[in-house]
């Protein structure tokens, strides 16, 4: 009798975190807009966007700005005992996600990342704005 109880409350857990589980919301278009003085190419956002699911029934959109792009910083100290300090601090990309229906804006997001190269900057940016757009 408790092996069966057992087996039914482990079912009945199941079918609950499957409901409660949210759907991911799909788009039916992604752009991506970049100004020319920002060093990165559209395709390798785009490149990162790959398991994004387009659904042309969808009737969200969702357009990613790029706004501030940096490589990072190295700066170099000498104190007055010549002790020679080193200290490197990672690049940031600053970007705006923004979902519409086509002709308002139904959500906006601003999403920050850093990182030690270009690539490692825009995997953690396009990782950040999964997980914005999962809690959404």
């Amino acid at each position: 009798m408790n092996f069966l109880v057992t087996i039914l409350l482990c079912i009945v857990l199941c079918f609950f975190n499957l409901s409660c589980d949210d759907a991911n919301i799909t788009f039916s278009k992604i752009t991506c807009k970049i100004p020319k003085y920002i060093n990165i190419d559209e395709d390798e956002i785009y490149a990162h966007l790959k398991d994004f699911h387009l659904d042309p029934s969808s009737l969200l959109f969702l357009e990613i700005t790029i706004y501030s792009y940096s490589t990072g910083l190295e700066s170099i100290t000498i104190s007055d005992n010549d002790d020679i300090k080193n200290v490197i601090e990672p690049g940031k990309i600053k970007g705006l996600i923004k979902i519409t229906d086509g002709k308002k804006i139904l959500s906006a997001d601003f999403i920050d990342a850093n990182g030690n190269s270009k690539e490692e900057m825009i995997s953690s940016l396009i990782d950040k704005i999964k997980f914005k757009l999962n809690r959404k």
